[in-house]
Order: C-alpha cells, then structure tokens, then sequence
C-alpha cells in the first residue's frame, strides 16, 4: 500500500498539486484505483480550486484511466522519469509519462 501512495502523491508533485496531499491523504485517495475514481465534484473537496489545478487533476485521473484501461486488471503504475514522447503526445502534462506493468 505505501508504495502506491506514494506514487499517487509523486504524481501529484509533479503536476503542481503538492499542497492538496493531505487532503488526498486524509480522503483515503492514495492508490491509482481510489485516483480514477474520482469526479470534478469531488475536487474542491479535496483542496483543488483553482481552475488551472482542476484542469491538470482531470487530465491526470484521465491519463490513469487510460492506462488502467489498457492494461486491463493490472494495478502496477509508476512514473517515467523523463518525457515519454510516444504517450499521450498531444498532453498537457509532458513531464508525467504514466504506465503500467504487464502483471507479470
């Protein structure tokens, strides 16, 4: 569990959230499938208000949800330490490449 958290709130760094991770924390938003679950009304709540902090969390939960998507069941994620080019390379967030492992 601690090393999902901890991604979930690498994630969250590296986007400009840094300020709301306790509020995540306190939530119990601290695994990629507690991440998706989450809906605009939900933010506020979780401490982001501001429109640019919204806009870069709904484009996080949706490149989560994609992976998971993709990936089917697995729930291993992490984060490329460098820019992936060929993922989500239209994104607003090119310093975030998420992925998934192949459960294996």
């Amino acid at each position: 569990m601690a090393a999902k958290s901890q991604i979930i709130f690498e994630w969250l760094t590296r986007i400009g959230l840094a300020h709301a991770i306790p509020m995540f924390q306190a939530e119990g938003i601290t695994s990629p499938p507690a991440l998706i679950a989450l809906k605009m009304e939900d933010y506020e709540s979780l401490g982001v208000t501001d429109a640019d902090d919204r806009r870069r969390l709904l484009e996080l939960v949706h490149r989560v949800r994609e992976v998971r998507w993709a990936m089917g069941s697995c729930s291993c994620f992490w984060v490329h330490r460098r820019p992936v080019r060929h993922f989500h390379a239209a994104s607003r967030l090119p310093q975030l490449a998420i992925a998934a492992c192949a459960g294996r």
